[in-house]
């Protein structure tokens, strides 16, 4: 089991590498000419869009908000963007993609409980490492389109299905009994805790809690229901 410093440290998409990974996936319909000034502008429009977020609601935001919020012209805003609804757009993408890159990662893995416990672990960290994001998706999932509502719906099935396999096909059994445990209580108490991470984190860690302990006693405590 890995700690998050060494998850951090080796993550690929780590610090600014998210905005170029946006810049990638998106500089067909970026306005910018130049990779460099669209990727630092990127940075900046969603760090300060999702302040304004947790302050007073993405939607009760302007370009004109962010403008001043970011100290970006309008001019550079729409070199980056067509209008604000493009951010919600493009950070669900993101998370998309880097969910599902993780999914399909442990998908293709001999089945353990070792390899249980390593997701738990790699998906909080995930979390952890890009925290705003998905609590930005959380406060505004009700303004998302529907497109992006179901793009977001699927990565809780996405979840909900590996860890159903990984905790069924582990033990080499047929599920008959333990099907409403394995195959949906548990699954859904790990989404739950992830969750509450992205949306606590603050409280947990005012409490002296860390990622790596919240990881080690959710493994603890997942691995104990399993015996």
């Amino acid at each position: 089991m890995t700690s998050f410093a060494e998850y951090r440290e080796t993550y690929e998409y780590r610090g600014d590498k998210i905005y170029e990974l946006i810049y990638e996936r998106h500089k067909y319909s970026l306005r910018g000419k130049r990779p460099e000034v669209v990727v630092r502008n990127l940075k900046s429009i969603f760090e300060h869009a999702f302040a304004i977020s947790q302050e007073r609601g993405f939607f009760a935001m302007s370009l004109r908000d962010l403008s001043r919020s970011s100290r970006l012209s309008i001019g550079a805003l729409y070199g980056c963007i067509n209008s604000k609804n493009d951010i919600p757009d493009i950070a669900c993408d993101t998370i998309h993609f880097l969910h599902t890159e993780l999914v399909q990662q442990y998908s293709e893995q001999p089945l353990s409980d070792a390899l249980l416990a390593s997701y738990i672990c790699d998906r909080l960290y995930l979390v952890e490492l890009w925290a705003n994001w998905f609590r930005f998706l959380f406060r505004e999932n009700q303004h998302l389109d529907e497109e992006s509502r179901a793009r977001i719906a699927s990565l809780e099935q996405a979840d909900h299905q590996l860890i159903a396999r990984l905790i069924n096909q582990a033990r080499g059994h047929e599920v008959t009994q333990g099907q409403l445990l394995d195959e949906l209580l548990i699954p859904r108490a790990l989404l739950w805790s992830v969750n509450d991470w992205c949306l606590k984190n603050d409280e947990y860690k005012s409490d002296g809690i860390t990622v790596d302990c919240y990881a080690a006693a959710l493994t603890d405590l997942t691995l104990t229901l399993l015996k």
